[in-house]
């Protein structure tokens, strides 16, 4: 069985698909299988994923939409690895993400999971920077309750005995990941490392960005019976955040506030992050 299973739900990801395929195949840790979900899609995404050769690319295709949450959960039949992640079809990874990670939870077997930094670049791969706003590096115990987490979903790996019943709720859509992985980590040991080896291609348009707030707001409000302080405090402070952020879009100032949500990448950072992406995009030897 490989040691990891890397989980990537697409859905019209042609422009950007084989980039993400080629960063796995590019990592420094080889023991991976990756299950792929194809969400219907209606450009030639279907075309590159029959293309594959590499066995460790293993593609089910869905014959009607799914959602991201029903996606997940096929994905999840479908994985054998002890530890987990993801990968988003428009996404990539730096080349030593998945050995760093693995010897995290290898060294501690109390850990539940252990999460990258993100990197965040424009849509056509220019390096922004860190994505900040993020919890510290350090080993941290959450508590058995509803939180706000502070962590990039997509650059966690997690232990797959740890999953649990983790159903995805339809009134959920665009929290589906803040919701997954709240229930997940209830209780556990997480490790937050200071590298940064997720890649993002990063959009964080206004309505977007408030529209989940309003669905984090559901999520935090299904708990009040069960937790009602802590769910409260956490939908007061996410309703105060949908009229900051309303107001910043309304005055005209969201590209500004968008500028301070990460720390700039140097010169130096943004050629390398160009020299690896012109690899990828030459060396995509599991496209037959």
């Amino acid at each position: 069985m490989p040691k990891v299973s890397i989980l990537m739900i697409v859905k019209d990801e042609e422009s950007t698909l084989e980039v993400a395929l080629a960063s796995l195949q590019a990592q420094t840790f080889q023991d991976w299988e990756c299950v792929i979900v194809d969400d219907f899609s209606s450009d030639s995404t279907p075309e590159i994923l029959a293309g594959l050769r590499d066995p460790r690319f293993l593609v089910h295709r869905s014959e009607k939409p799914l959602g991201r949450g029903a996606a997940r959960r096929k994905s999840l039949s479908l994985a054998r690895g002890e530890y987990i992640g993801t990968l988003d079809g428009d996404d990539f990874y730096c080349p030593q993400k998945l050995e760093r990670q693995v010897a995290v939870l290898d060294s501690d077997p109390e850990l539940s999971a252990t999460v990258t930094g993100m990197l965040l670049c424009t849509l056509d791969g220019k390096l922004l920077g860190k994505a900040s706003g993020y919890w510290a590096p350090g080993l941290r115990q959450l508590p058995n309750r509803i939180q706000h987490l502070r962590i990039p979903f997509a650059a966690v790996l997690y232990r797959a005995e740890h999953i649990g019943e983790n159903q995805y709720d339809q009134d959920f859509r665009q929290t589906e990941d803040q919701q997954f992985f709240s229930k997940l980590l209830l209780g556990r040991r997480v490790s937050v490392t200071p590298d940064h080896l997720y890649v993002y291609r990063w959009v964080f348009e206004a309505e977007d960005v408030i529209s989940g707030l309003r669905q984090s707001e559901k999520l935090y409000s299904s708990t009040l019976k069960t937790d009602p302080f802590t769910s409260l405090a956490l939908v007061l402070y996410t309703r105060c955040k949908r009229i900051l952020y309303r107001a910043i879009s309304q005055l005209g100032l969201w590209e500004t506030f968008k500028r301070i949500r990460y720390h700039r990448a140097n010169a130096s950072e943004k050629k390398a992050l160009d020299d690896y992406l012109r690899l990828l995009a030459s060396n995509t030897p599991c496209i037959g």
